[in-house]
């Protein structure tokens, strides 16, 4: 679960600037509420499914150098 909201607090900016980035462009005509609404669907799915990927790569690997040496 610590891992989980490690990954939430990263995404977290990015997210919070692309909310108000379609907010922008609802304010001045350019994109219509469906398409900010299938946009930032979109980009949550993208954490989404990268998540597991982060998660793997936080995984503890082999030990390397000193600490393989002593058997440690």
């Amino acid at each position: 679960m610590r891992l989980f909201i490690c990954y939430t607090l990263m995404q977290l900016p990015a997210t919070v600037l692309v909310v108000l980035a379609l907010y922008l462009t609802m304010d001045a005509g350019w994109l219509s509420e469906l398409s900010a609404a299938l946009l930032l669907c979109a980009w949550l799915f993208k954490d989404v499914v990268l998540y597991p990927l982060f998660r793997q790569a936080m995984r503890k690997g082999p030990t390397i150098g000193a600490k393989s040496a002593r058997g440690s």
